[in-house]
């Protein structure tokens, strides 16, 4: 069951603890794989450059596969001038090293959530997910520091995939110890830089509709209920809100809600969910490689770890309420 610290000086030891050999491993091994898959790039064996070559699009006017916030497009101006091998080597180096921060913010085991399918996905397709999940973990420091500064700037960053950043991002925001009066200045930074990039790049939301419109991202791999459920799948966060329940098997089931009951979530996304379990539930983001070798469409199914994870919450509040009633 995922536990959020709210002690800062207990956050900073688990961030700056030693390294273990699993950590080790996780970290050499998924360094190792993006470097491969950098020369593999610069050699030509693979022509066609995944989801950072849309990135890097964006810097050439190209949004047509483009469906995030446009205060990133700085940061992808800067990488369109490198060699292409060497920056997606650096985006996904900063990938591997925000799941691994985030892992020790929240408490996940960091060699179950670095080698799982999802990240190795999100290595090869030079996704933004790890650098997300990071940015939510410097959230939650800063929350617990009272550093407003630097959560704001993380909150905006994670907010650039806005329905990842978002619920997660405010879900955080609410936990946090702290009294709202302070809590609310993480939301200035953002504020003032969402209104900046209306005025340098118009009013962009709207393009960006226009772009899921006219160009609807692939859904094969959405892991979200929505698919089956529709408007329904909303239902699964009222559980949660409503029930009385301990705070980790509330916090399973909050998590696990963001996944289900949004219209859009990539399977990839799922990394989001690992940081927070300190056990190998990881390992069950390993059922991607069984679905996509038998049809890579069937990777939509991956909404049975979130769902079971939610189930599993519920059943361990449930039973264990019940015998504690049953010892009075």
């Amino acid at each position: 069951m995922p536990y959020l610290e709210v002690n800062a000086k207990i956050l900073w030891r688990n961030i700056t603890r030693p390294l273990s050999r699993g950590d080790l491993f996780g970290l050499f091994l998924t360094m190792g794989v993006a470097l491969m898959f950098a020369y593999q790039q610069s050699v030509g064996l693979y022509t066609y450059k995944f989801d950072f070559g849309n990135y890097l699009n964006s810097a050439h006017g190209d949004f047509s596969h483009y469906y995030y916030a446009y205060w990133l497009l700085p940061v992808f101006y800067m990488l369109d001038k490198l060699p292409f091998p060497l920056a997606y080597f650096i985006w996904n180096g900063l990938n591997i090293l925000g799941v691994f921060f985030a892992s020790r913010v929240f408490g996940g085991k960091a060699l179950w959530v670095l080698t799982s399918y999802q990240m190795f996905y999100t290595i090869f397709q030079g996704n933004i997910t790890g650098i997300l999940v990071g940015m939510l973990a410097l959230l939650w420091y800063s929350l617990i520091s009272e550093w407003w500064i630097f959560g704001g700037l993380a909150f905006l960053v994670a907010c650039t995939k806005y329905q990842l950043g978002i619920p997660f991002g405010l879900l955080l925001i609410t936990l946090a110890p702290s009294i709202w009066r302070k809590k609310i200045r993480i939301f200035i930074i953002p504020i003032l830089v969402a209104i900046t990039s209306i005025l340098i790049w118009g009013f962009w939301p709207l393009k960006v509709l226009e772009t899921v419109q006219n160009y609807p991202p692939n859904a094969s791999g959405n892991s979200s209920l929505w698919n089956l459920l529709g408007v329904l799948a909303l239902i699964l966060w009222i559980p949660p809100l409503i029930l009385k329940l301990p705070l980790s098997n509330r916090l399973s089931m909050l998590f696990s809600a963001i996944f289900l009951g949004l219209p859009y979530l990539q399977q990839s996304d799922l990394i989001a969910l690992f940081v927070f379990i300190p056990t190998a539930f990881a390992l069950f983001g390993n059922l991607g490689y069984v679905l996509a070798v038998i049809r890579f469409d069937l990777l939509q199914y991956m909404f049975i770890v979130p769902l079971g994870l939610y189930i599993w919450s519920l059943l361990v509040a449930y039973f264990s309420r019940s015998h504690s009633f049953q010892a009075k």
